[in-house]
């Protein structure tokens, strides 16, 4: 009998952010997402799914890899500003 998942996927705003962040790094390195799979020997189709946010639960492995071949740790490749809602702001009640 198969076991339920009982893995959270993370915040979606999260995994677009983490894409926007890995999409500058890469440009700024003026690589291909081929050639980010290459320097940080993942899957080809990996960056392109990571940047896209079409991975709802990114392996810890790959992301390692990718801040590596980015030289950065694992703490600096997630650690930047994002928002999971828009703000608002609060009209003045009458």
């Amino acid at each position: 009998m198969a076991r339920a998942s009982t893995r959270k996927s993370v915040d979606p705003a999260y995994l677009q952010a983490l894409g926007q962040r890995l999409r500058a790094l890469r440009k700024e390195r003026g690589w291909s997402q081929d050639d980010l799979a290459e320097h940080a020997d993942v899957h080809r189709t990996h960056p392109g799914k990571l940047e896209n946010a079409e991975i709802g639960n990114p392996q810890i492995g790959t992301l390692m890899a990718l801040a590596t071949a980015f030289g950065l740790t694992l703490p600096e490749l997630l650690t930047f500003p994002f928002q999971t809602q828009p703000e608002r702001e609060e009209s003045p009640r009458p």
